[in-house]
C-alpha cells in the first residue's frame, strides 16, 4: 500500500502539459477551501446534492455564476486556478 501525505491536493494537468508541482501545506491552504466549496452540501452552485441531468445520473447542470461553481471558484486569483495552480489551466 502506498501512503501519501495527508495535506496533498490532487490535480491533473492537461495531456502534454507540464505537471503541477506539489506545494507545501502552507502554499496549498489557499486552494483547499476554493476546491472544497464545489462539493460542500448546501453551497450555492456546489456539486454535492445538485440534481442530476435528465440523461445521466452522473452529471449535473450548475449555474456558473453561483458561489460554489467551478467558474467562480477557479478564478479566485487572476491568472491562477483556484488561487494556487499557476498558470491557469482551466
Amino acid at each position: 500500500m502506498v501512503m501519501h501525505p495527508w495535506a496533498t491536493l490532487w490535480a491533473t494537468a492537461p495531456d502534454g502539459a507540464t505537471p503541477f508541482n506539489r506545494g507545501s501545506v502552507f502554499a496549498q491552504k489557499a486552494a483547499s477551501p476554493n476546491i472544497e466549496a464545489m462539493v460542500v452540501a448546501g453551497a450555492a452552485g456546489s456539486l454535492y446534492g445538485a440534481p442530476s441531468t435528465t440523461n445521466s445520473i452522473y452529471a449535473a447542470v450548475i449555474v456558473n455564476s453561483l458561489a460554489g461553481s467551478w467558474s467562480v471558484q477557479d478564478q479566485k486569483t487572476l491568472g491562477t486556478s483556484f488561487g494556487y495552480f499557476n498558470p491557469d489551466r482551466g
